[in-house]
């Protein structure tokens, strides 16, 4: 399945390019680059299931000694990553678990890290 959808992305390139009239022939030069960015879109796997490990974390809900740790290393996480390393990060998920985290006044270090 990932065969097709690479020769779907490659073609809709060569189309993209041919119709802001770029020779054809460009598309194949350009192909083997644009199709290792195009492959390699979105976070590293490890980093990828780290974020998701840390959102389950934030989203364990009476569990604050977990929920503290995951928003320390989330914190971590986002200092030192550049956009590169963060593509694909699950910011739509970890956003409204932050918010109601900030919600948590009967805790002030959860709240504050958050």
């Amino acid at each position: 399945l990932g065969g097709l959808e690479d020769e779907a992305d490659m073609s809709r390139l060569q189309n993209m390019l041919e119709a802001r009239g770029f020779p054809p022939h460009l598309a194949g030069v350009l192909g083997p680059r644009m199709h290792n960015l195009i492959v390699n879109r979105g976070m590293a796997p490890s980093t990828m299931s780290r974020a998701q490990q840390l959102l389950t974390g934030l989203q364990a809900t009476g569990d604050e000694s977990r929920q503290l740790q995951a928003v320390i290393e989330i914190s971590q996480l986002l200092v030192m990553g550049n956009e590169d390393t963060l593509a694909g990060f699950p910011i739509r998920q970890v956003v409204p678990a932050l918010i109601a985290l900030l919600k948590m006044e009967h805790n002030f270090d959860l709240m504050n890290n958050s």
